[in-house]
């Protein structure tokens, strides 16, 4: 996939739209990408009332959500980063799965989630159970 300037830059506007407030932040994504949360929940196999809760910042999402949700979208590693962030998270590298977390998200965010699941399980890591799909 060829990327143009005019989606760099159109990144880069929505990046810094975003404010530390998790429901504007998420909602300004979701509105970019024209997605709902009934597709992200038919994506990722999270209810959508634990998506609503999430977004609107009602509770702490789990970080395997965030991060589901992030790759379900296929955001930005920047993007995802400050949505993680504010949603009361950091990825800690010492930790293996936030490390694999971290790579997926830098380096995998244009896949779909299950060949993401089938990378998971071709380099062993059992994190692929957390996503959807077949193997």
């Amino acid at each position: 996939m060829t990327i143009t300037k005019e989606q760099i830059l159109e990144e880069a506007r929505i990046y810094l739209s975003l404010s530390n407030d998790v429901s504007d932040s998420w909602n300004k994504v979701l509105q970019w990408k024209h997605i709902s949360q009934a597709e992200l929940s038919r994506r990722t196999g999270i209810t959508e009332k634990t998506i609503t809760t999430t977004i609107k910042g009602q509770r702490i999402g789990t970080l395997e959500n965030v991060v589901l949700l992030c790759l379900a979208i296929n955001l930005p590693s920047e993007i995802s980063e400050h949505l993680i962030r504010i949603s009361g998270h950091t990825l800690v590298m010492s930790n293996d799965e936030h490390a694999i977390y971290n790579y997926l998200l830098r380096n995998k965010n244009s896949e779909s989630l299950s060949e993401i699941r089938q990378f998971l399980l071709e380099i062993g890591s059992e994190l692929y159970l957390k996503f959807p799909g077949k193997t």
